[in-house]
């Protein structure tokens, strides 16, 4: 396989997905959100979304690219190219002459907001968090919002059990929305990568119905 190779039928992953991307699209929940509490309520489940995200995209990494010692090429030179000029970004973008990722910026808004921080915080300071412990090992803290934990749950097995193909499926259909062409050639296991591209979009559905919830209930 080479990374010029184009994955078959890959418009009919396009049209299996299109229904699950309108509801998405089509959400009550942006409608909704119209005060600063609302906001917050917002916030506080999204931003696992937001550090999920980067979990995602750090195992395309591991994956795409050599983050191991010692060092080898990987046979991918133009996707691992492509995800570390989004790690780049992500991880470590500059805002007012600072580096900092965009995680830590949305803390940032959410401190400013006066949104409850603390849960997240609490995932980023648990035990289950450590680089030590095993990836099958780790479970989202109880004290995380249910729609929340739900979510992540959803992108964990993926990263601990989904192909290359099944991930990149989900990380570009499930959150970029566009697959980029450099990607094509590794959604080479069409119907693994559209159930991996339904499941994410299923569950980013589910997260706004669990916040939509949380602020009806107001």
């Amino acid at each position: 396989m080479t990374e010029i190779e184009i994955a078959p039928s890959l418009e009919s992953l396009q049209a299996r997905i299109a229904p699950l991307q309108a509801r998405l699209l089509e959400h009550p929940l942006y409608k909704t959100i119209k005060t600063q509490e609302h906001l917050r309520i917002f916030m506080e489940s999204h931003v696992f979304a937001v550090w999920d995200f980067m979990s995602l995209l750090k195992s395309l990494q591991s994956g795409l690219t050599c983050v191991s010692v010692p060092w080898r090429p990987t046979d991918f030179p133009e996707s691992r190219r492509f995800i570390n000029e989004i790690v780049m970004g992500e991880e470590s973008d500059l805002f007012e002459g600072r580096a900092i990722s965009h995680f830590e910026l949305y803390l940032e808004a959410m401190q400013e907001f006066g949104a409850d921080t603390a849960p997240i915080r609490a995932l980023l300071g648990h035990p289950m968090t450590s680089s030590a412990v095993s990836l099958h090992a780790f479970r989202t803290p109880a004290d995380a919002p249910a729609e929340a934990r739900r979510f992540v749950d959803t992108t964990f097995a993926l990263i601990r059990s989904g192909t290359i193909g099944a991930q990149a499926a989900a990380f570009t259909f499930g959150r970029e929305d566009v697959i980029p062409g450099i990607f094509r050639s590794l959604v080479r296991e069409l119907d693994e990568a559209a159930r991996a591209a339904e499941a994410a979009i299923e569950a980013r559905i589910q997260l706004w119905d669990g916040i939509l919830a949380r602020i009806t209930g107001l």
